[in-house]
């Protein structure tokens, strides 16, 4: 039997916009993208479309268009694209056979994407960790400031809360594509959190605590 043309799947997923496609299959998102999760019952939209693809804060789904059409109507991708096609009158032939050179250039493509999906999640799930750690980290050092005074650890918590928030909205936002000029950044910034295992650590006495 032969195998579909990956490619015939990319063509269909640049031919629509997911927020149009979100609409026709009963989603209601407002102006800047957010939406109640159909996944996961809740009151407070955490379901955001951005950049032709979406993520759910609250339940983690996550994925493009063609995912999102597959886990509406609990289809495979293939059918997924077939509904798209159609309902959208794109046109596409998704029967053609593949080239077998094609295919394996696709296939090479997604375990890219598994992989760089897999460190993105991983990063998140680190920085996230480190994000709340160093929070804290300033909540007890400001209630602990001498006034007029400010401690080590609190003025570096604070820069270092602003980069790390920095890098979960590009983790959390940004294509794929644009994630790898930062990469480097962020694996540096990855590896020092787990070197600090996310700990908090208060104020030493004598660096702008208050004596007790």
């Amino acid at each position: 039997m032969s195998r579909i043309d990956p490619t015939a799947f990319q063509r269909v997923k640049e031919a629509v916009d997911i927020s149009e496609v979100a609409r026709h299959f009963g989603l209601e998102p407002d102006r800047r993208g957010w939406c109640c999760c159909p996944f996961h019952g809740e009151k407070t939209p955490s379901f955001h479309l951005y950049q032709q693809r979406y993520h759910c804060f609250g339940c983690d789904a996550h994925g493009d268009v063609m995912d999102l059409v597959a886990a509406l109507l609990d289809v495979p991708l293939l059918e997924a694209a077939k509904e798209i096609n159609e309902v959208f009158h794109l046109g596409i032939d998704l029967g053609a056979p593949a080239d077998p050179v094609a295919v394996a250039m696709a296939e090479a493509e997604r375990e890219r994407k598994r992989q760089f999906q897999a460190w993105r999640k991983d990063a998140l799930l680190v920085l996230t960790r480190r994000f709340r750690a160093l929070w804290l980290m300033v909540k007890v050092g400001g209630a602990l400031a001498v006034p007029g005074s400010i401690p080590d650890t609190y003025a570096n918590a604070l820069r270092e809360i602003e980069t790390i928030g920095y890098y979960l909205d590009l983790l959390t936002f940004e294509e794929d594509e644009a994630l790898w000029e930062a990469m480097p950044a962020i694996n540096g910034a990855v590896g020092r959190a787990k070197e600090e295992k996310c700990d908090v650590k208060k104020p030493e006495k004598g660096h702008g605590q208050a004596a007790g």
